[in-house]
């Protein structure tokens, strides 16, 4: 599958960050693809490229995650949601259909209560930031589940995961370990709407 976006990189309250741009422009606003921990945007390409085909897409690489600056940043959800809002005035954009995995789901809870008026829509999946278990627990779920869904993920899709992964653990140690900690303990439920 022929990719239909392409990498920039912008300059955003000082940190160089890295996102991927592409699909079509149309009446409708863009959609904003936040990433889960651990990774970048490169093991989701393939889900951008299908958004791509009907919408504008913008999929950035957290500071302190793939070719972004900042591994030794240490932020918290409103940090995060704050940078974004940043990076979206840069771009000169009002309003976003926000999709968030893990992580990006906890970081597009806190945009979208700050800033209401810049979301259109919100899609979670997997979202962190609404503790459930004791840590011990959710990590032993999410391996049986990672397990479980191995057989049915392609080779490449593994290839991408494990090689983003290993860049994020060996260049950006501390981040990917501070924000582990963020994505399993900070309990935000209080954002949502009653």
């Amino acid at each position: 599958m022929k990719y239909q976006f392409v990498e920039k990189q912008v300059y955003v309250n000082g940190y160089k960050l890295s996102y991927l741009e592409g699909g079509i422009t149309s009446n409708s606003e863009p959609i904003l693809f936040i990433h889960g921990w651990g990774v970048s945007v490169e093991p989701y390409q393939e889900i951008i490229n299908v958004l791509c085909q009907r919408h504008k897409v913008i999929a950035p690489a957290l500071p302190g995650f793939g070719r972004s600056d900042g591994d030794r940043i240490d932020w918290d959800y409103d940090k995060y949601a704050n940078f974004l809002l940043a990076f979206l005035q840069k771009l000169d954009i009002n309003k976003v259909h926000l999709i968030g995995h893990s992580l990006g789901g906890g970081i597009n809870i806190t945009l979208a209560a700050r800033v209401p008026d810049i979301v259109s829509s919100i899609i979670l999946v997997d979202s962190t930031g609404i503790p459930v278990d004791p840590i011990p627990k959710v990590l032993f779920q999410r391996l049986i589940e990672m397990t479980a869904q191995t057989p049915q993920i392609k080779f490449p899709q593994i290839k991408q995961i494990f090689q983003g992964f290993s860049y994020n653990l060996l260049f950006h140690t501390q981040n990917t370990i501070r924000v582990l900690l963020l994505a399993l303990k900070k309990d935000i439920k209080s954002l949502l709407p009653q």
